[in-house]
């Protein structure tokens, strides 16, 4: 795998969802995003964004991947496990801006706090992060359920959460990490 896991927001979703853990267990100053912006700075590297928050669109990304592999069907995959079909007409099936479209839907239906301010725009970016992470995306979907990122997630999560008590630091797995690591960027 070539592609910089610091610019595929499902990893760095990942990533965030781990640092509060850790954040949420401990008393500290500033805001639970102030500390993450902080912490990912410190540890990795990773600049704080510049402008407006940065909204990962884990869920509409994810949705979109789902759909993506269904209508395609059974994949065969690579070396680095990301699902491709060979054989695919891919004139025969949605398209991105179709499948945008669908994921926005579906997060208003799903989430009635989330709110989409520019339509058009969002569609523009949800297009523009699937091209660019649509490897990373199919891997966590492919093979997995309908919640995959939140239950792949979790699960390593409760592991880490059982190490760090092991260590004696205290650790707070999140209920919901699809919407934890969309809501403090």
């Amino acid at each position: 795998m070539s592609e910089d896991w610091r610019r595929n927001s499902a990893i760095v979703a990942i990533i965030d969802v781990a640092l509060l853990g850790l954040i949420r267990a401990h008393d500290g100053k500033g805001t639970e995003g102030e500390r993450l912006r902080t912490a990912k700075k410190a540890l990795l590297g990773i600049d704080p964004p510049r402008g407006k928050p940065v909204d990962h669109d884990i869920p509409e990304l994810l949705y979109m991947a789902r759909e993506y592999a269904a209508e395609r069907g059974p994949s065969a995959f690579d070396e680095a496990y990301t699902p491709y079909w060979p054989d695919a007409d891919e004139s025969k099936f949605r398209s991105k801006t179709a499948l945008a479209e669908e994921a926005i839907a579906a997060r208003l239906r799903a989430d009635p706090k989330a709110y989409v301010y520019n339509h058009a725009e969002k569609v523009r970016n949800l297009e523009k992060k699937f091209t660019s992470q649509r490897d990373g995306l199919l891997r966590l979907v492919v093979g997995w359920g309908a919640e995959a990122h939140d239950d792949i997630i979790g699960s390593q999560l409760r592991d880490l959460k059982v190490l760090m008590e092991l260590l004696g630091i205290p650790f707070a797995v999140p209920s919901w990490p699809s919407r934890d690591a969309n809501s403090l960027n």
